[in-house]
């Protein structure tokens, strides 16, 4: 659905699953690297990149978990708002 709306809309659309997303400074996908895919998409337009969707898929995985090595749970989720902010 959300595909069809960034046809319907022209824009850039990726999908991220947030599963795959880590914390800055462990190995894996980061935040960061989400928007330089994004930019990527857009052919390095970066007006079209601010005007694109981001759907982020499987974000309600994303919980604080009680261990010290929690490496896809709050840094990921403080990573994203930093983004929204």
């Amino acid at each position: 659905m959300i595909s069809n709306l960034a046809e319907i809309l022209d824009v850039p659309f990726i999908t991220i699953v947030c599963t795959q997303l880590t914390a800055s400074g462990y190995e894996g996908r980061n935040v960061e690297d989400m928007i330089t895919e994004l930019v990527n998409v857009c052919q390095g337009d970066e007006d079209r990149a601010e005007k694109s969707i981001i759907y982020l898929d499987e974000k309600d995985k994303l919980r604080k978990k009680n261990t010290d090595n929690d490496v896809n749970g709050m840094g990921v989720q403080q990573a994203l708002l930093k983004l929204i902010e």
